[in-house]
């Protein structure tokens, strides 16, 4: 496949449309065309179905898609590379939770960075399975995920422990001044599943839920809603202590049959990487640091 084919059919893929994707490349819709239908004559299978309005990709597209991703990515990645290399003698490119890196544990970076300002450092946001899979691939160096990959070419060591709390908004007025488990969905309640063991822990305190009143996909848009007094949600403590000290945030008195669970933060990384001086010198720098780290 070449690069021209490969950039077609991605910007074909995410704007479902041959004549913004020419807008967009800066070359005239038949080139667009021409460079699909060359990708599928190589392949030998159809990957796009024209409707009126828009194209989409057929079940041969929709399997070619992530690698196609995947192999852009690393076409970047190299690109990088080579141009700070003289600049820096080391780079690295690590992958974080949203609440990893929105917490005192960033400190650690900032400090890595301040010994060793000849390593060039990328971090990453993603969720955990997506981490993983760019590890695994060889876009990432190492990651700090929740669900660590049932993979034995991983290298898989527990860090820290999160705490979840409930908070809101001090605009926001409750009824009851002690909220149980059970009076969640009886309130303006903000749902954002953790993931397990927190998903486990919901379902048998509230129940199975096959459709939450108001519900988010990331800490981020939770904790702008609950800063907005929209309602009352499940944070990581980490995350929110700065809120809660200014006042910004409180938290709302809560009790359940079993305890909250507590999510653990795993450091993983490729088995293949474990001679790599610079992910050695971070990971080694790192296992000290959190030694001290408050949680």
């Amino acid at each position: 496949m070449e690069y021209e084919q490969m950039e077609a059919f991605l910007m074909v893929a995410k704007t479902k449309s041959f004549s913004r994707s020419a807008e967009l490349l800066n070359v005239v819709q038949s080139t667009v065309t021409v460079r699909i239908q060359q990708l599928e004559r190589k392949l030998g299978k159809k990957l796009f179905i024209r409707k009126t309005r828009s194209v989409e990709l057929t079940d041969h597209g929709k399997i070619l898609l992530p690698y196609i991703e995947r192999v852009m990515e690393l076409i970047k990645e190299g690109e990088q590379a080579t141009i700070s290399y003289g600049r820096y003698s080391e780079r690295l490119t690590i992958g974080g939770l949203y609440s990893v890196w929105n917490s005192a544990f960033y400190s650690i970076i900032q400090k890595y960075r301040q010994k060793y300002p000849q390593v060039a450092i990328r971090l990453m946001t993603n969720h955990s399975d997506e981490i993983n899979l760019k590890i695994k691939d060889g876009l990432f160096d190492a990651g700090l995920v929740c669900i660590p990959p049932m993979d034995p070419a991983f290298e898989t060591v527990p860090l820290y422990q999160e705490t979840l709390e409930l908070v809101k908004s001090p605009s926001l007025s409750l009824e009851k001044t002690m909220v149980s488990s059970k009076d969640l969905l009886s309130l303006p309640y903000i749902h954002l599943d953790w993931g397990p063991p927190f998903t486990e822990w919901f379902i048998q305190e509230v129940g199975q839920q096959e459709l939450m009143g108001f519900s988010v996909d990331d800490a981020g848009t939770l904790l702008r809603a609950l800063q907005l007094g929209e309602g009352i949600g499940f944070v990581l403590h980490q995350t929110v202590l700065e809120q809660i000290q200014n006042g910004t945030l409180e938290r709302v008195p809560f009790y359940s049959n079993q305890p909250i669970p507590k999510r653990t933060i795993f450091l993983v990384y490729p088995k293949r990487k474990q001679h790599h001086p610079a992910l050695q010198q971070w990971i080694s720098y790192l296992l000290e640091e959190i030694k001290i780290f408050a949680y």
